[in-house]
């Protein structure tokens, strides 16, 4: 069904968060496989250079009907392949650079003009000469804006959002809720830290977006039960932490109307007989909280042998269909949930039933190296 290798020459991908802008929906996709060629021509030698793993990608689609996969168009490079996103900094910047684990996280629209929050500076699994650097994932997200809008993939860095060692928004969901602020949930994803960390939450006047500085970060709740924000990003407190360890990696947040409620996804390597791995769910009625605790609303369990590949050994026969002999042994999962605003329904409480509503959201399987789209029902 997949087809982005024969229209796009690109063979899979991770991620896959998801915002609107110029009526589109948009994707970004972090590390991408390209085909080895394109209608005749090499594809892993372009300008800009691009290998397995080391490079992304960002696609659009018009779709709305709910429950069709939408079929996603890329901006084509010189030999009609997807093209992938760069970031333009000055003369005297740190470059930002989008290498392994190095990618687009989230996005966002504001006055017409898109803003993409990428991750930066993986010192783990880059060669060569890096010793002494912690595994895991970027340590440094900055802010960008499109170049000509998104004709090109061109980005312009505007400043850092977070940077090591007291950075808690390494990796980011963005939201808008209309009332002035642009709001941030992020976690310490880089380092020994990545998929092992709590959620912090911080806000920043929607029209200083371009512009460094202005950050409000979530430190706590005072004797009322009110928010109480600081300028200092070391005071932002985390808004939970799961047991018997933090574990949040990749996330996304969505208000949620039909429950009138914040819903948060997040990928959960704790196994509990409350909450198996898989993707998490929480609610809030704000968006520093207090958050609910979380429900498992996909059990990587379930997944496996299905759409998931479960690892095979010598005592653990194959059990679907996946013709990668080299990836036989690599065991899949589940990460990166990214709610699908476009995509939600739902209904008000009626007499004998609660409210509900339907999300849909990207979840990447690693193995096979694909985002599948999910869909849940929650009721209040």
């Amino acid at each position: 069904m997949n087809q982005t290798a024969s229209r796009w020459g690109l063979v899979g991908t991770d991620n896959g968060y998801s915002f609107e802008y110029g009526g589109d929906l948009w994707f970004l996709f972090g590390n991408a496989v390209p085909t080895p060629s394109f209608l005749g021509r090499p594809n892993q030698t372009n300008i800009p250079v691009r290998q397995p793993g080391d490079s992304d990608a960002m696609g659009f689609s018009a779709v709305s009907a709910i429950g069709i996969c939408p079929r996603l168009t890329f901006v084509p490079d010189g030999i009609g392949a997807f093209t992938r996103p760069t970031v333009i900094t000055a003369p005297g910047q740190a470059p930002v650079t989008l290498r392994t684990n190095e990618v687009p996280e989230a996005g966002i629209s504001e006055g017409g003009v898109m803003y993409v929050v990428f991750g930066t500076d993986n010192f783990a699994s880059n060669p060569p000469g890096e010793p002494g650097r912690p595994a895991g994932g970027p340590t440094r997200s900055v802010m960008t804006v499109a170049v000509n809008g998104a004709e090109q993939l061109e980005f312009r860095y505007l400043y850092d959002l977070s940077t090591p060692p007291a950075g808690k928004f390494t990796f980011v969901a963005m939201a808008d809720a209309g009332d002035g602020y642009v709001y941030f949930w992020g976690d310490t994803a880089g380092g020994s830290s990545w998929r092992h960390s709590n959620p912090y939450f911080a806000r920043k006047p929607v029209n200083t977006i371009g512009e460094p500085g202005g950050m409000q970060y979530f430190a706590g709740f005072d004797a009322s039960g009110g928010p109480v924000f600081s300028s200092s990003e070391p005071n932002a407190v985390p808004l939970f932490s799961d047991t018997p360890d933090p574990c949040v990696g990749e996330l996304s947040v969505q208000w949620n109307e039909y429950l009138g409620r914040w819903i948060m996804l997040y990928n959960c390597a704790d196994d509990t007989p409350a909450n198996p791995r898989g993707i998490y769910l929480r609610v809030a009625t704000y968006p520093w909280g207090p958050w609910s605790a979380p429900t498992t609303v996909f059990a990587t369990q379930d997944g496996l042998c299905r759409f998931i590949h479960r690892a095979m050994t010598p005592t653990q026969p194959q059990c679907d269909n996946l013709s990668s002999a080299a990836r036989l042994g690599v065991q899949g999962g589940d990460y990166s949930p990214g709610i699908i605003d476009r995509f939600t329904t739902g209904g008000p409480a009626t007499a004998g039933s609660p409210a509900w509503t339907r999300i849909e959201y990207t979840m990447s399987t690693w193995n096979p190296y694909e985002i599948v789209v999910m869909a849940t029902t929650v009721h209040d």
